[in-house]
């Protein structure tokens, strides 16, 4: 329904651009009817007159037309829907301008002949097929213009999330190669190096190599495959393992039926370094860290579940750190509505986050 001052307002601001048309075109056939005749100076006032009725009625109706008919065409219904919609607007309209003309036109031009005469002349044929047209070529600038407008705020809509997604990934890969992270690798190698081990220093930086190939090769991307996101995971958390040895468990578990579709760049890992981050120590306390995916009608469901002795006094409801905020974030731009992130505790010591997005492939 259309509110009283939504109309008012849009028919005011449609009223002077509809007058100043319809005299423009009222004045353009008057001087055609002008030059005709060869008397141009004493014909144009005249014929100017002649059909000023007809065009200021017109200019009066038009916003009304236009109106509507911007709301028959924002409405998401289907064309036929739209044409009734706008046949029914006609036969509303159309009586309304009939009354008008016959109230304005039978005093200025028909008052020498009865009320049947001047309402034939108005019903002519050629009278109501240029009506006619007139209301079709005002529905369809409506629609057009409608149409223009919805296609310019959705380009304006996905640049805005384009910059703010290309801002939270950014962010994403700075916490991911953030000097604490690399000061605790080149720690590790170091002390691998120290104790020669050099097979497992060696390891460290064929995963250090792996990490940064795929940060390096999906900066400017939005989505990857699963499967290379999970072996982005695997390497990383076997990096991770080299720091707290046998107390960080970490496991995969995938249906098969999941394993070609695709999900945004980088979105499990902050919630899996969030496990690393509040769930590991270096002393006794060990870290399970269990990775379930799963498919659900056309919904892929990412569940991350993490059971240690820390998170009792680390935790708290609605998310670990910035990860999960950033995460959200990620979601809400690429799925709108259509995505879910849940994180609660099922146990004092077992924490679950829980990804729902639209399954892809």
């Amino acid at each position: 329904m259309l509110k009283l001052s939504y109309f008012t307002d849009k028919y005011f601001y449609y009223l002077k651009y509809s007058i100043s048309f319809w005299l423009l075109i009222n004045g353009i056939v008057g001087a055609q009817l002008a030059i005709v005749s060869n008397q141009f100076i004493s014909e144009f006032p005249n014929a100017f007159y002649r059909f000023f009725p007809w065009f200021f009625i017109w200019g009066g109706i038009t916003p009304i037309i236009l109106i509507v008919s911007e709301k028959i065409a924002a409405a998401a219904q289907s064309r036929k829907i739209q044409l009734v919609k706008s046949l029914l607007l006609f036969s509303i309209i159309y009586p309304v301008y009939f009354l008008l003309s016959l109230l304005i036109a039978k005093p200025l031009h028909y008052s020498k002949v009865d009320i049947w005469q001047a309402i034939a002349s108005i019903l002519s044929a050629p009278t109501i097929f240029m009506d006619v047209f007139i209301f079709a070529m005002i529905v369809l600038y409506a629609f057009w213009n409608e149409r223009t407008h919805k296609l310019y705020d959705e380009r304006i809509k996905n640049e805005l999330l384009s910059r703010e997604n290309s801002e939270l990934r950014l962010s994403v890969l700075k916490s991911q190669l953030n000097p604490h992270f690399i000061f605790n690798a080149l720690n590790i190698i170091s002390a691998l190096i120290t104790r020669n081990e050099s097979a497992k220093a060696k390891k460290s930086i064929s995963y250090l190599s792996i990490i940064f190939r795929f940060i390096l090769k999906n900066i400017d991307h939005n989505k990857t495959k699963i499967i290379d996101e999970l072996e982005y995971l695997d390497t990383f958390m076997k990096f991770q393992k080299l720091r707290f040895k046998d107390l960080l468990v970490f496991n995969i578990n995938i249906d098969e039926s999941c394993s070609e579709c695709i999900i945004p760049c980088f979105l499990l890992q902050p919630i899996i370094e969030n496990c690393v981050k509040f769930g590991s120590n270096q002393y006794d306390q060990r870290n399970y860290i269990n990775l379930n995916i799963s498919k659900k009608e056309e919904r892929l469901i990412l569940q991350v579940s993490n059971t240690s002795e820390n998170l009792a006094v680390q935790g708290k409801e609605g998310g670990f750190g910035l990860g999960y905020s950033s995460t959200r974030k990620r979601l809400k731009l690429l799925y709108s509505e259509k995505a879910n992130l849940q994180s609660r505790f099922s146990s004092e010591k077992t924490y679950i986050t829980t990804i729902e997005i639209p399954y892809e492939k």
